[in-house]
């Protein structure tokens, strides 16, 4: 019973969210064409892990870890995207399918669910500091994989790129 009470007393905007990011991720398992605009705009999950890990009052050394995560996610997501970002003409690029975007949409979602709960159930788990340095890195690697995508896209330029075999 108390696990159901989990999932019904979660704020009413969370489940909405989580079927849009579960749709996009879903979606990115196939090439694609997308706009630049929303490949720009997905970084911004970024905020959320920000604030997640803000609602942790966490000391000085997990916000230098939260910075680490997130420059070793962005320099992993853009070396990744190297086989991913298949080409870019203009404001539009072709994506190969994979399966990390879907990854690290959830990733960031349930890592936010988990941290919200524990600030509620165990705020002591939460209060942690072995608790908030995983919670930190794993949010900040996350977004930073994402907007290493991003950095690849604007690298891009708007010059036709190709990458290895494709198109």
């Amino acid at each position: 019973m108390q696990m159901l009470a989990l999932i019904t007393r979660a704020p009413f905007w969370v489940w909405p969210l989580f079927f849009i990011l579960l749709f996009f991720g879903l979606k990115a398992r196939k090439v694609r064409v997308v706009h630049v605009a929303i490949l720009y705009a997905l970084p911004l999950l970024g905020i959320l892990s920000l604030r997640s890990v803000a609602q942790l009052a966490p000391p000085a050394m997990v916000w230098g870890l939260f910075a680490l995560g997130y420059l070793a996610g962005g320099t992993g997501g853009f070396r990744f995207q190297k086989k991913i970002v298949l080409a870019r003409q203009g404001v539009w690029v072709r994506l190969a399918g994979e399966w990390l975007t879907l990854a690290m949409l959830m990733v960031i979602f349930w890592m936010n669910y988990v941290g919200g709960i524990m600030a509620v159930v165990a705020p002591a788990t939460s209060g942690a500091l072995g608790f908030q340095a995983v919670f930190g890195v794993g949010m900040a690697a996350a977004a930073g994989i994402i907007l290493g995508r991003a950095v690849r896209v604007f690298c891009a330029g708007g010059a036709v790129v190709v990458a290895e075999n494709h198109i």
